[in-house]
């Protein structure tokens, strides 16, 4: 059993949301979970929340209360009193904080009238909770002896937000084979906490700070590069075979400013031992079995593991093989909504990014509902991304089952995320608001079944090179990452090995299995045709090759960016970054980020790594990143290299896909509808203007003489 270290002292601020939060009398409530890791004894938390109201509530009739997990702790009056820049801060001991979720609730009552009927519709019931709302907490961080079954934490902080707090380092000399094993570790951590991928690094051992970094370690590498202090941790295992992976989980006996610090060694005594320690850790069902601190792995224990994770279903390569994928399949539960009038449910679906859905996609929605809703006010309202989509009355004669499809929008884009809202509108027959607002009892409850409602998703894969739509020109047709090649200059820098760290983490949900491949270019290194180049000031001559070959709308050279097309103002092109994917001339495609310095090169790749200014570029195939921080959209002219057949095919599935339209269909019928008067007006006027016979004269016979 692990013995608990000496308990470190911790301070924690939670913010409750990143937007204002805006409650009326129909969603008079906010819910936050945190969660409280089983290493914390928390002593105690300070839940203080910053508000605002308006004007028009009731003082004696209005109130504001904070709970934790359903327990009341504070609440306050609304009044002209606390209308601006008011705060309610309540105090919760460190007993209500046990390891697990604990739910922070803000409920807010909101009256403006007497009259409960007349506060129902009233927009003048607001109630603002501002972002800086927070939870301070206050704990001992009783760190445990390292567990490897614990694994993603320390590194990525336990509450699932924040930035990660982890190195992944290799030794100087990392072969090609070593560099790609770290970039898997990244793909394995941004899987288990895609948020702030952006904070992803990966480095050299020479490049690391340890007096002044205080972030935990992953080590990947060969036992044998490793500095001899480092080599010590592996000397009771020097009896391993050459290809076992080694895990080793220590706490170094430095104590940084922010505790010990924890070091992960990914290592073993060949490339490809290290390779298979950094695969064995990406398994989740191989982790949950492990047990202590070291772990070796060799080849079949792998293999047998990879066997039992592909077991897990996959939601996309179901819906891809299947065309359609159940919400259980999606890991939703049973959703009910009940005792309230109007209450709403979404449903998600990832998108890959090159498929565009073709007609008849959209969800099938099984819902069951009280019967004792009047049908004549009761209804379901479904949108899909914001769009109304359909409605349907909730009577009583389908209360036991009801189908309900949900269409998507002609115009989603290519590879565009799908969101799904249900909203209720629930009303009790009734003649009485106070009792259609009664939260007791379950006389209104709407059901959506998990088992029987399904995402139907007929698609067809369009190869784009939009940014919005990246890493999809990258993908296979089971939306898996196909052999890829990361070129780094031959000798990279710190700033661009973590800049393809964070384009890495920002993809992670498309990278699975061995598909990227790092190299430091080289004149022996074997470059596929689909690569991701990273490049400071003309450094990568990986770059400067496909620049000769006029791959390339933007360059990156010594002197600065350079473009023959795309404008580039004097400061952009001495300090700036640019983004480009493009198609190649021979087949292939090129993902190429580039920077004037290392600092700029960081903030290019985050662009990239968390999407946010890219997700509506799904025209542009390119963006520039100007010296004052802003991104600017560009188009570039690139198409995919299409031999003959494939020209044909394509031309052939866009007809028949436009021909399946109702527009392809009019076009379809006045085409036929325009033969069919041609030929008919053709068979007239030949009947019409057919030259008559003309009948033959009677010869006169003559008399003979």
């Amino acid at each position: 059993m692990a013995q608990p270290l000496p308990a470190s002292e911790s301070l924690q601020n939670t913010f409750l949301t990143s937007t204002n939060q805006t409650l009326t009398p129909v969603t008079s409530r906010f819910e936050y979970f945190l969660h409280v890791s089983p290493r914390w004894t928390v002593r105690s938390a300070d839940y203080t929340i910053y508000f605002r109201h308006s004007s028009t509530l009731l003082p004696d009739l209005s109130s504001v209360s904070l709970l934790v997990d359903g327990v009341p702790y504070a609440s306050a009056w609304l009044g002209p009193s606390n209308q601006e820049g008011a705060q309610l801060t309540a105090h919760i001991p460190g007993s209500a904080l046990t390891p697990g979720f604990h739910q922070f609730s803000v409920a807010a009552n909101l009256r403006s009238h007497r009259e409960l009927c007349n506060d129902l519709t009233e927009p003048a019931n607001w109630f603002v909770l501002e972002k800086t709302s927070l939870i301070h907490l206050d704990y001992a961080h009783s760190t445990q002896a390292p567990e490897l079954q614990m694994f993603p934490f320390p590194f990525l902080n336990e509450s699932g937000a924040g930035p990660w707090n982890v190195n992944i380092v290799v030794p100087d000399e990392a072969s090609d084979r070593e560099l790609s094993a770290a970039y898997r570790v990244v793909t394995v951590l941004a899987k288990e906490q895609a948020l702030n991928a952006s904070s992803a690094r990966v480095i050299k051992l020479s490049d690391w700070t340890p007096d002044t970094d205080t972030r935990h370690l992953i080590a990947v590498g060969q036992v044998e590069k490793w500095p001899e202090e480092w080599q010590k941790h592996f000397a009771d295992l020097a009896s391993t075979g050459l290809d076992v992976g080694l895990l080793r989980e220590i706490t170094s006996s430095e104590t940084t400013t922010a505790g010990p610090r924890t070091v992960l060694f990914l290592s073993g005594r060949s490339e490809r031992g290290v390779e298979i320690a950094s695969e064995a850790l990406g398994l989740s069902t191989f982790r949950e079995q492990l047990a202590g601190a070291t772990a070796q792995v060799n080849e079949d224990v792998l293999t047998a593991a990879q066997a039992m994770q592909k077991k897990q279903p996959d939601p996309v390569l179901i819906a891809n093989q299947e065309g359609k994928v159940t919400l259980k399949q999606l890991k939703y539960n049973e959703t009910t909504l009940s005792n309230v009038q109007t209450s709403s449910a979404s449903f998600v679906f990832n998108t890959p990014p090159m498929w565009k859905y073709t007609k008849g996609a959209g969800v099938k929605l099984h819902l069951k509902y009280s019967s004792l809703l009047d049908d004549k006010r009761s209804a379901v309202i479904a949108s899909v991304n914001g769009s109304p989509q359909v409605s349907k009355s909730l009577s009583a004669q389908t209360a036991g089952g009801l189908d309900l499809f949900v269409p998507f929008p002609e115009n989603l884009q290519v590879g565009e995320e799908v969101r799904v809202n249900v909203h209720a509108e629930m009303y009790l027959d009734t003649n009485s608001c106070a009792d259609d607002n009664n939260p007791t009892g379950m006389r209104r409850y709407l059901t959506i079944d998990p088992e029987q409602s399904q995402f139907v998703l007929p698609h067809l894969d369009q190869e784009t090179a939009a940014l919005a739509n990246f890493p999809g020109a990258f993908l296979s047709k089971n939306s898996t990452l196909e052999e890829t090649t990361a070129v780094l200059p031959s000798k990279p820098s710190a700033a661009e090995m973590t800049a393809l760290a964070q384009i890495v983490a920002g993809a992670s949900n498309w990278l699975e299995g061995g598909g990227l491949e790092v190299v430091r270019y080289h004149q022996d290194a074997q470059i596929r045709n689909k690569v991701w180049v990273i490049d400071t000031a003309g450094d990568n001559e990986y770059l400067q090759s496909m620049a000769e070959n006029r791959e390339l709308a933007i360059r990156s050279t010594p002197a600065g960016l350079q473009s023959d097309t795309v404008p580039l103002v004097n400061t952009t092109q001495t300090n700036g970054g640019g983004i480009q994917q493009v198609f190649r001339p021979n087949g292939g495609t090129a993902l190429v980020a580039a920077a004037t310095t290392a600092e700029m090169l960081l903030e290019t790749a985050s662009v990239l790594a968390e999407g946010t200014d890219l997700s509506n570029a799904f025209k542009e195939a390119a963006a520039l990143r100007t010296s004052d921080r802003q991104t600017v959209l560009m188009n570039i002219d690139t198409k995919p290299y299409l031999s003959l057949p494939q020209r044909i095919a394509n031309s052939l599935t866009e007809t028949y896909g436009y021909l399946r339209t109702a527009e392809g269909q009019l076009v379809l019928f006045g085409i036929s509808f325009g033969i069919t008067v041609i030929v008919v007006l053709g068979y007239v006027w030949k009947l019409l203007w057919r030259p008559r016979k003309k009948k033959p004269k009677r010869r006169r016979d003559r008399p003979m003489k």
